[in-house]
C-alpha cells in the first residue's frame, strides 16, 4: 500500500521520470524503525540504495536468519520481531516473486505493521539507473535477479518511445508490465497448489495451444496496444508444446516488446533443438526450483537441462528456493454483491497492467483464467483476439477491459487462503468444492 504522501514520488518513479529523494528519504526516516523483509538480493540492493539516499535501516528479516545471519552488518531476524510497535515500523517487503508478495504485505498488516510496501518501488527509485532520458538496456532488465523486471512499469514507460516504437508516442499509452502467453495445459508434474489450478482441469482440457492461435493472436495483441515491457512463455509445461521454437520465434519479431521469459519446471529433458532462437539477447530460460519436491530422476534431468543451457551459451536464471509458498483461492462463488466486487478489485494485489494471453483470451489474471477455463465461460472476463475488428476497435476494447469495474471471476476470489513450506508440492487439492461445514479453506491442508 502506498501512502498518500508517497504516491506522487513513485508515479513519476514509475513513469521513469528523473526524481528528487528528499520526500521518499523523509517519509522513511519519519519511522521508528524501517526494516528490509527478505535478505537476499533484493533486499541486500535496496538497503544499500537507501543507506546511500540518505535512510536509516534498523534490521532485515527472512525466514532464513540463522543462515544468513547479516547483511552488510546489519541483523537478520524472522519476521515481525523486534521491540518497536509496528504502527511505528516501516516494513519493505523485499520479494521478487510477485505471487508471493502481495500476500506477504497483507500478512504484516494483519500482523499489526499498517505501513508495507514493495521493495521494487524502492529498487526502481534508488538502485535503478534507467530512465526516459538516459533509457534503458533490456538486456540488463532480464538477467537482474534483484528487481521484478516482468512487472516493471517504469521500463513499460521507458519503451513508449518513438526511436523504439518507429512511430510518435501515443498521447494516452497503453501500456503493458508483463503478459503471460500461455501455450498449453500440459505438464508432468501436479503440484498440489498450482497457479494454473492444472490439477483441477479435466484430461480433455490438457492440451497444446496452436501455433497458428498463439501467433496470430499475440500479433493482434501487440499491434494495439504502445509497449510491452515483457513477456513470460509458460504452461504447463513449456517444452511440452511441439512448436516451442516457432512460437520464440514470432515473439522476439515483436519490436514493442522489452524482453521475453521462457518458464520451465526443467525436470522435463529438453532436446537441443527446442533451444533455437533462445539464444537471443531480449530472452531468458528460467528455471523454477522446484528440487526439494520432486524425485531424484527428475532433479538429474534439471541439472542435465542447465548444464545444456550453459553448453549452448544460454542466458538463464535460476528461481531462488521459496522457503514460504502461497496457497491460492478456491474456485467456488461467494455471492458477493456488485459494489463488494467493485471494492475487492480495486484493492486487488495482481499487478496493474498484467495479463494472461491463453489461446484466443486474453484474461487479467491467473485467477480469473482458471475460473473461465475450468469453471464456465464468462465473457466479460476476457478480450477475444481472433475477431475481424479493426485495430483502434481492439485497442479501446482492452482499454475498457483494463477499466472494467470488476469481473465475474471476482466473485470466486478469496486471495490468498494460506501458506505452505516451499513451492512445487506435489499431490492434489480439491479448490472446487464448496465445504459443507463452512470452512473457508474446503479440502484445502494448511
Amino acid at each position: 500500500m502506498i501512502p498518500e504522501s508517497l504516491s506522487e514520488y513513485f508515479r513519476q518513479v514509475e513513469a521513469g521520470e528523473e526524481v528528487a529523494n528528499e520526500p521518499m528519504v523523509a517519509f522513511c526516516n519519519s519511522h521508528e524503525r524501517v526494516v528490509l523483509w527478505g535478505a537476499s538480493f533484493l533486499g541486500t540492493a535496496v538497503g544499500r540504495g537507501l543507506r546511500a539516499a540518505g535512510v536509516r535501516v534498523d534490521g532485515y528479516w527472512d525466514l532464513r536468519s540463522e543462515e544468513i545471519g547479516s547483511v552488510d552488518g546489519i541483523r537478520v531476524t524472522q519476521p515481525f520481531t523486534g521491540e518497536t510497535p509496528g504502527d511505528r515500523t516501516l516494513v519493505i517487503v523485499c520479494i521478487t516473486n510477485n505471487v508471493i508478495l502481495g500476500s506477504l504485505m497483507e500478512h504484516a498488516i494483519a500482523q499489526g505493521y499498517p505501513t508495507a510496501i514493495s521493495g521494487s518501488l524502492f529498487y526502481m527509485a534508488v538502485v535503478c539507473g534507467f530512465s526516459k532520458s538516459r533509457g534503458a538496456d533490456v538486456n540488463q532488465c532480464k538477467v537482474n535477479a534483484c528487481c521484478n523486471a516482468i512487472y516493471c512499469r517504469k521500463l513499460a514507460s521507458i519503451l513508449h518511445d518513438p526511436v523504439l516504437r518507429k512511430a510518435p508516442p501515443a498521447d494516452d499509452p497503453l501500456l503493458v508490465t508483463n503478459m503471460l502467453v500461455i501455450v498449453n495445459t500440459r505438464c508432468n508434474l501436479s503440484c498440489k497448489y498450482c497457479l494454473q489450478y492444472l490439477g483441477s482441469y479435466p484430461a480433455e482440457k490438457r492440451v497444446n495451444y496452436p501455433l497458428e492461435q498463439i501467433c496470430s493472436s499475440a500479433e493482434r495483441f501487440f499491434a494495439a496496444v504502445d509497449s510491452v515491457s515483457s513477456i513470460t512463455i509458460m504452461g504447463g509445461e513449456t517444452f511440452l508444446h511441439p512448436d516451442i521454437t516457432g512460437i520464440v520465434a514470432k515473439m522476439l519479431s515483436i519490436e514493442n516488446l522489452g524482453f521475453m521469459n521462457i518458464a520451465t519446471n526443467g525436470t522435463v529433458r529438453i532436446r537441443p533443438e527446442q533451444m533455437e532462437g533462445i539464444q537471443h539477447e531480449r530472452s531468458v530460460l528460467c528455471f523454477s526450483n522446484y528440487l526439494d519436491f520432486v524425485g531424484p530422476k527428475q532433479q538429474e534431468i534439471w541439472h542435465e537441462n542447465l548444464e545444456l543451457a550453459k553448453r549452448l551459451g544460454i542466458q538463464y536464471r535460476v528461481s531462488l528456493p521459496m522457503p514460504q509458498w502461497a496457497i491460492t483461492s478456491t474456485l467456488y462463488p461467494l455471492g458477493r454483491t456488485p459494489e463488494q466486487l467493485a471494492r475487492l478489485k480495486e484493492g486487488c494485489i495482481s499487478p496493474e497492467g498484467a495479463l494472461q494471453l491463453r489461446g484466443n483470451k486474453l484474461h487479467p489474471c491467473d485467477f480469473a483464467n482458471g475460473v473461465d477455463s475450468i469453471v464456465g465461460d464468462f465473457p466479460g472476463d476476457y478480450v477475444t483476439l481472433d475477431d475481424e475488428a479493426p485495430v483502434p476497435v481492439l485497442r479501446q476494447r482492452i482499454r475498457d477491459f483494463f477499466n472494467a469495474p470488476f469481473y465475474r471471476a471476482c466473485d470466486y476470489c478469496r486471495g490468498t487462503i494460506g501458506f505452505t513450506e516451499g513451492a512445487g508440492e506435489q499431490g492434489h487439492a480439491d479448490f472446487l468444492t464448496p465445504p459443507a461445514d463452512g470452512d473457508l479453506l474446503g479440502h484445502i491442508p494448511h
